[in-house]
């Protein structure tokens, strides 16, 4: 078990994927789950940084409905890749 659904719910720990994914939100520990999420936060906006550089291309809509009258019907028949 990798552990990354871990939560402290009552004092006993839980894992979402096993015990869950529902718990009585008055009893889950949130202090120790925002930081445990927020300790890589720096690590994925730079993964994430790179993920867009490298595939800025997938982020741009360029379907035929963005084009209006300037696609022929005709030539609507794009492969599209998202």
């Amino acid at each position: 078990m990798c552990g990354a659904c871990r939560v402290e719910v009552n004092g006993e720990t839980k894992f979402a994927c096993v015990d869950g994914p529902e718990f009585d939100g008055h009893e889950v520990d949130w202090e120790n789950i925002t930081f445990r999420l927020r300790q890589f936060i720096a690590e994925e906006e730079l993964s994430h940084g790179i993920w867009e550089r490298k595939n800025w291309h997938k982020l741009v809509d360029i379907s035929p409905r963005n084009f209006g009258s300037m696609v022929n019907p005709k030539q609507q028949k794009m492969k599209i890749t998202i």
